[in-house]
């Protein structure tokens, strides 16, 4: 069974992978032989934006990763 296909970007390249188990907070991805993946990367799952996301865990070509927050600028206006 396939996932649907999101592009990912990582140091030298950017890369298709599989999406699996997709949540608020984070997903299962099919890495499609990537051989180094960092500890935090983009990912886009819409084709348009992206989110930084960081891996927790990996077994050969599946790994879990987890969406990171964004910083935002303070928005405490007085």
């Amino acid at each position: 069974m396939r996932g649907p296909r999101s592009p990912f970007r990582v140091s030298g390249g950017v890369f298709s992978c599989g999406v699996w188990d997709l949540s608020d907070s984070g997903a299962d991805v099919r890495l499609n032989s990537v051989p180094l993946l960092p500890i935090e990367f983009d990912i886009s799952l819409d084709g348009f934006r992206t989110t930084l996301a960081g891996l927790m865990w990996r077994d050969s070509d599946i790994a879990g990763i987890v969406f990171r927050p964004t910083t935002t600028a303070n928005s405490n206006c007085s």
